[in-house]
């Protein structure tokens, strides 16, 4: 009797080579130790690329599409492991609300058009980034992707997505410092490669090559522990008119630098041209076109390819992480393309064209801030009565844009039943909020002293307070009823902004039910209260919250207000006004 087939080790169909480039062209051939392990990209360029040619930004994002897809073949040509791609950064979020919305769907688009095609090629689909504000359904794609292609070894193709290099170590120094405080890690015995076991994907190589399109060189917080010993490529041509020969090129460029170093003993490199082809040509430094970098940085070329700037290539050791940064915001549009009042100053924002808003740059200065748990806000004296939440800023209906800020809308009468507050946001692509409540004085009402998150016990869900550093402003999303819905966040009051940024952040309101709905024939109201995991309407954080009102605001359909049971007992809880007051 003859022995049974073995059966194969994994269940995966045998992988398909790619097919060939349309011209024809041929993977270089290379020294094993000239083609780079792993490749990190930075797909730069789309939106120039569009505006070259009158075009929507979000068509030079549909191009790059092809762009990708033709670099991972031509990975697998000339035998890369692993690319790791920035998909989608922090700082893409603030860009406009209507883009941010495309490329949250596209990103999922193309995870779910192309998975298939990657599994066919043997491809490892990879997530790496924070999952905390990012679109439910693109969370659903990209493990979806991550499980189907888990045993393919032929190419690892780590997705960046909501990805930054500093929050990746930042986390991966928080969860090492806690295994420190529980006595798993020996603090002694704490060393590079420790540390890099708690970044997001460990078992990746270190990056041989950085390469970055469209011309700009700088690494914008893409890989940068796993980058520190890479070889930084520049191309000038846009992410949507690559193809594997860009690739090819630039790992060529990778190649001729690990040659010399090898041969000379040294990374500097005299300057030359390369284009996408890989068509070269010397130049001497300081020639027409030319600039001479010091310091061991190498010679980068004018030519209107590639421009090389070396770094020391030394692997610091085999473990890598991949890239992903969770944290992100989503901004909407404000009502009926009326403008919003301009807000100057850090964390603030400005008007840009008609009902657009960008995000300040940076966080509240220090003198906003207080220790651990609390975010100082830029209070106005005497704001106290009831409510929180980050002011609206939006104006209503028939408000004039330009004009004097807008009273914010009130979701309900404050003297109505149950006497519960708001706070200010806006679900996409509706309005903004406010709080509700009577115009006293309240004896914990917000003030200058910044925000105090006082510990209440029985929390519905498992959460932190808000960190220190969490930013009073933006958008998140979160998840009711399965639909994903995205909450713009305004600086004031700040306080609640906060919290709600935080709980949003932390997955507090993901999938927590709704638990009341009004009847607008018996009441002049109509809202949707929800925000407590239990479902019941009782539920909380653990912690609340001083109040935050100025006694003018108001709530028109399409606001989201936060509630209370009572003074300086804000929490989690919300309303959906889903009809004017």
């Amino acid at each position: 009797m003859s022995p049974a087939p073995a059966r194969p080790a994994r269940d995966r169909p045998e992988p398909r080579a790619p097919e060939p480039h349309p011209s024809g062209a041929r993977a270089p051939q290379l020294e094993p130790h000239q083609v780079p392990r792993h490749v990190a990209v930075v797909m730069d360029g789309n939106g120039r690329w569009a505006k070259e040619r009158g075009l929507p930004r979000t068509e030079g994002h549909k191009r790059g599409e092809f762009a990708l897809l033709d670099v991972v073949k031509g990975a697998i040509e000339v035998g890369i492991e692993a690319v790791s791609v920035y998909a989608f950064s922090t700082e893409n979020w603030k860009r406009s609300p209507e883009e941010v919305r495309f490329l949250m769907g596209f990103n999922r688009d193309v995870v779910h058009r192309r998975r298939d095609e990657m599994h066919a090629l043997g491809v490892r689909v990879r997530w790496a980034g924070r999952p905390r504000r990012l679109w439910r359904s693109v969370i659903n794609e990209l493990e979806t992707a991550e499980r189907l292609t888990r045993h393919n070894d032929v190419l690892s193709l780590t997705m960046c997505v909501n990805y930054g290099g500093r929050a990746e170590i930042a986390d991966a120094a928080a969860a090492l410092a806690r295994d420190v405080k529980a006595g798993k890690v020996d603090p002694d015995r704490v060393t590079e490669r420790t540390f890099a076991r708690y970044l997001d994907e460990p078992d990746l190589p270190d990056v041989d090559l950085f390469w970055r399109t469209s011309g700009e060189q700088r690494t914008s917080n893409f890989l940068p522990w796993q980058s520190a010993y890479a070889e930084l490529v520049f191309s000038d041509i846009a992410w949507p008119d690559v193809d594997r020969l860009a690739l090819w090129a630039a790992v060529e460029e990778h190649g001729r630098g690990r040659t010399r170093a090898r041969t000379q003993g040294t990374t500097s490199a005299p300057a030359h041209g390369l284009d996408h082809h890989g068509r070269r040509g010397r130049r001497r430094a300081g020639g027409p076109g030319g600039r001479r970098r010091r310091g061991g940085r190498g010679h980068p070329s004018r030519d209107a390819g590639l421009r090389g700037v070396r770094a020391r290539h030394r692997h610091a050791g085999r473990l890598h992480a991949a890239a992903g940064a969770r944290g992100a915001d989503l901004r909407g549009r404000g009502p009926g393309g009326l403008a919003r009042p301009v807000r100057s100053g850090r964390g603030r924002r400005r008007v840009v064209g008609s009902g657009r808003a960008v995000r300040g740059r940076g966080r509240p200065s220090r003198r906003h801030r207080r220790g651990a748990g609390a975010v100082r806000p830029r209070a106005r004296p005497g704001r106290g009565a009831r409510g929180g939440g980050p002011r609206s800023g939006l104006p209503g209906r028939g408000a004039v844009p330009g004009g004097p800020r807008p009273a914010v809308r009130v979701l309900y009468d404050p003297c109505m039943r149950l006497r519960r507050t708001a706070v200010l946001l806006a679900v996409v692509p509706l309005l903004g909020l406010a709080a509700c409540g009577d115009d006293s004085d309240s004896s914990g009402a917000a003030s200058d002293e910044g925000c105090s998150w006082v510990e209440t016990g029985g929390a519905a869900k498992q959460v932190d307070p808000p960190a220190d550093d969490t930013e009073p402003a933006g958008s998140v999303v979160i998840t009711i009823n399965g639909q994903d819905v995205p909450v713009e966040l305004l600086p004031e009051p700040v306080c609640a902004t906060t919290s709600f940024t935080s709980l949003a952040e932390q997955g507090y309101f993901d999938d927590a039910p709704c638990s009341r709905v009004s009847d607008p024939a018996a009441v002049p109201y109509g809202i949707i209260q929800c925000g407590d995991p239990t479902g019941t309407g009782t539920g909380g954080p653990g912690y609340s919250f001083a109040d935050e009102l100025t006694g003018e605001e108001a709530y028109p359909a399409g606001s989201v207000a936060m509630a209370n049971a009572g003074p300086d007992t804000n929490g989690s809880q919300f309303f959906l006004n889903f009809a004017d007051s």
